[in-house]
C-alpha cells in the first residue's frame, strides 16, 4: 500500500535495480523518510507519519528542510500553538517558501480549530486571509513540493470570498 501511495503521489520508491547496500543507505537519508512520511500524511495517517519525519529531522540535524515536516504533522494533530511557536523560532534564522508553507498551513488549521471551538469575531477571517497570502507565496515558489497546500488554499480562499483563487486551488 505504501509503495502504491508513493507512486500515486509522484514519490517513487527505490528503483528495482538498487543493490541491498544502496537500499539500506538510501533509507537512512532524510529525503527517504520525508517521502514515506508524506505518503502517509496524504493518506490521513499523520500519527504514523510523525516518527518518520522525526527520524528525518534527526538525520537532518533539525534544519528547516526536515523540521518543517514534524511541524506540519503537529498542525494536523492539533498542536497548533506549539507548531506556531516553533515556526516563529525557525523564522528568526530562516527565510523562504518553507516558512510561507508552514505559516499558511498553520493559519488555516488555527482558523478551522477556532470554528470548531465556536470562537466568534473577526480573528477567524484574519487567519484565513493570512493563510491565503502565505499559501499563495509557497505555491508560487514550488507547487509540486507543497501540493498538499492546494486544499488548504481552496478552503481558506473560500472563507475569504476569494472565489477565483478557491476554484483554481480546488482544481489543482
Amino acid at each position: 500500500v505504501l509503495t502504491l501511495s508513493l507512486c500515486l503521489y509522484g514519490l517513487s520508491p527505490l528503483p528495482a535495480t538498487s543493490s541491498p547496500t544502496t537500499a539500506v543507505s538510501s533509507q537512512e537519508t532524510p529525503e527517504r523518510w520525508i517521502q514515506e512520511g508524506r505518503a502517509l500524511l496524504a493518506l490521513g495517517k499523520a500519527s504514523e507519519a510523525l516518527p518518520l519525519f522525526e527520524k528525518a529531522d534527526q538525520l537532518g540535524g533539525g534544519k528547516l528542510a526536515t523540521r518543517m515536516w514534524v511541524l506540519r504533522v503537529w498542525l494536523e494533530t492539533g498542536k497548533t500553538n506549539q507548531a506556531l511557536d516553533a515556526i516563529d523560532q525557525l523564522a528568526k534564522d530562516n527565510k523562504g517558501s518553507e516558512l510561507d508553507y508552514l505559516y499558511g498551513m498553520a493559519f488555516h488549521f488555527v482558523a478551522k480549530q477556532r470554528i470548531v471551538e465556536n470562537v466568534g469575531g473577526a480573528i477567524i477571517g484574519m487567519n484565513f486571509a493570512d493563510s491565503v497570502t502565505y499559501l499563495k507565496n509557497a505555491l508560487k515558489a514550488d507547487s509540486a513540493r507543497y501540493w498538499d497546500a492546494q486544499l488548504a488554499l481552496a478552503e481558506s480562499a473560500w472563507f475569504t470570498q476569494e472565489l477565483d483563487t478557491a476554484l483554481n486551488a480546488a482544481l489543482q
